[in-house]
């Protein structure tokens, strides 16, 4: 009897293992679905994010497109208006030919910023900006560059608000046109003063052959001095050092190539027509090698030579 009562409680206890085991089982097997699931789902949602992102990203750098000057000399400012607090991430390498810019983008979504998508690459875009702008709006506009021909169309973009302080008629007028409204000095806008201390300060060193006394000089903020000729200066002004600093190379190394160019059509065209250019060599050389934004001004006495001599010839190359 107790031998038959043994044996009827190990196969209840064989059945209650077993059932527990398939228990423990179906709940294993459950949470590694639902694991899966969860992470299939937050896969799908961070690559969704970073399409967004990536799209957004290619989008900004299409508008640019349509800030082309033209035969203008510059566009007026507009407005770019996003729905989530946006960051625009600003990336400038000067490596290469002509070296490049990438875009990238990173949007705050349930108070969360999303991880930044694609960078998106420009090399023949010349974008002076902050490394890193915030905001749901922002603003950009444009202006030729020559030196002394065009060399490129600079753009200018800032989530900021700026005003100019003690600026000189002809900055004014054009900075008002390009930028519009720059008298309200308040507590959300950026002082810029010309020849004071201020946030940015403007210094003129132009003396003499001028139409201006800012035609060049150095702008100076956040403890660093950034040189600047003709339009550079609202490059200067809105741009970070290492943005800037990094445009500037980028177009050291457009305009010598440039200059090389323009010097063969010179010997094809001199037996036709007298150009009276002097040799380019120089602005080609000095624009490949330049270093930093100093060797601006250096570059500016070749260009302005050339701009007379070329104005003084039977034809004209720009």
């Amino acid at each position: 009897m107790d031998i038959m009562e043994n044996l009827l409680n190990f196969l209840k206890n064989k059945k209650a293992l077993e059932f527990n085991f398939v228990w423990m089982f179906a709940l294993a097997i459950g949470a590694l679905i639902l694991f899966l699931a969860i992470f299939s789902a937050g896969k799908f949602i961070k690559s969704e994010s970073y399409e967004a992102e990536t799209l957004t990203a290619k989008q900004i750098v299409n508008i640019f497109e349509t800030a082309e000057t033209g035969i203008a000399e510059g566009v007026r400012m507009e407005a770019l208006s996003l729905k989530d607090e946006t960051k625009i991430i600003d990336y400038c390498s000067d490596y290469e030919t002509f070296g490049n810019q990438k875009i990238g983008i990173s949007s705050k979504i349930l108070g969360k910023w999303q991880e930044t998508g694609a960078r998106i690459e420009t090399s023949n875009k010349y974008i002076f900006s902050d490394d890193v702008e915030q905001g749901k709006k922002f603003y950009y506009f444009s202006k030729t560059f020559s030196m002394p021909f065009k060399v490129a169309e600079l753009i200018f973009l800032s989530g900021k608000k700026y005003c100019f302080v003690n600026a000189p008629k002809e900055i004014y007028d054009e900075a008002s046109f390009l930028m519009g409204n720059l008298v309200n000095c308040s507590d959300d806008t950026i002082k810029v003063c010309f020849n004071r201390p201020c946030e940015i300060t403007v210094t003129g060193l132009c003396l003499r052959g001028c139409d201006s006394e800012y035609d060049y000089g150095t702008v100076s903020k956040d403890g660093k001095t950034m040189t600047y000729v003709d339009g550079l200066m609202y490059g200067a002004i809105f741009a970070s050092y290492d943005i800037y600093e990094c445009n500037v190379k980028r177009l050291g190394k457009r305009l010598g190539y440039q200059a090389e160019l323009i010097s063969k059509q010179a010997s094809f065209i001199s037996g036709k027509c007298e150009t009276n250019l002097l040799d380019l060599s120089g602005i080609a050389v000095s624009g490949k090698k330049i270093k930093n934004s100093q060797d601006l001004l250096l570059i500016k006495d070749s260009a302005d030579n050339a701009d007379r001599a070329n104005m003084a010839g039977e034809c004209k190359l720009w």
